[in-house]
């Protein structure tokens, strides 16, 4: 039913992804298309299921660097959230979160290794999407994306048991502080996930990091 095809040129891969930008990640909502940024163009810029700006920068085959040109657009876009919440609201009705920071999204066919390692350690969060376009039989062509897992065997360590992770503070008053900190964390709701790591606990909320204790 369906046949594997290459796109060859990004501006065709630009118009898949706005076209069907709920295939990258559900819940998106394109704004704009090469918006300007400090001296050159934001591929897509989008707003997710919870209102937060998302810079999209897109490549057919994955570069190195696509991940500084994507902090590039990311600084113009947070230095400048207030005005393009105003913006978009006025223009597309659409209301901006402006209580949290944009995030970035880079999409190819492919990355390279050393893009995976450099995204791990990079704030704020990238989320690196691996697409694949698909001829469909009787016509069209369809669109299919995969999130690449940022933390994989050859990046951060694996989870380890909470208690192993807090007993790594040689300090009872800030251990004690520490678990205080991580039960009232967890208290704000359900969708609050702790990842425990050796010599940290980090805090997710959606499959988004909030923040951590290190």
């Amino acid at each position: 039913m369906f046949t594997r095809t290459e796109i060859q040129k990004e501006c065709d891969l630009e118009d898949m992804v706005i076209k069907d930008i709920e295939a990258v990640e559900k819940g998106l909502t394109f704004l704009s298309h090469q918006p300007p940024a400090n001296g050159n163009f934001i591929d897509v810029l989008a707003v997710d299921a919870g209102g937060v700006l998302v810079v999209m920068e897109l490549k057919v085959e994955g570069e190195d660097e696509m991940l500084i040109q994507a902090l590039d657009y990311y600084d113009y876009v947070y230095s400048n959230l207030d005005r393009l919440a105003k913006e978009f609201k006025e223009i597309k009705g659409v209301r901006v979160n402006t209580e949290e920071d944009p995030r970035i999204m880079l999409i190819a066919s492919s990355f390279t290794d050393r893009l995976k390692r450099a995204a791990r350690h990079v704030e704020p969060d990238i989320k690196l999407v691996e697409y694949s376009c698909l001829d469909v039989r009787g016509g069209g062509r369809d669109l299919f994306c995969r999130e690449v897992p940022n933390e994989s065997e050859g990046g951060f360590v694996a989870s380890v048991p909470l208690e192993r992770a807090f007993s790594y503070i040689a300090n009872d008053k800030v251990r004690a502080l520490s678990l205080e900190v991580h039960a009232q964390l967890l208290g704000i709701g359900a969708d609050i996930e702790a990842v425990p790591k050796e010599t940290c606990v980090r805090y997710k909320w959606k499959n988004r990091r909030l923040g951590g204790i290190y």
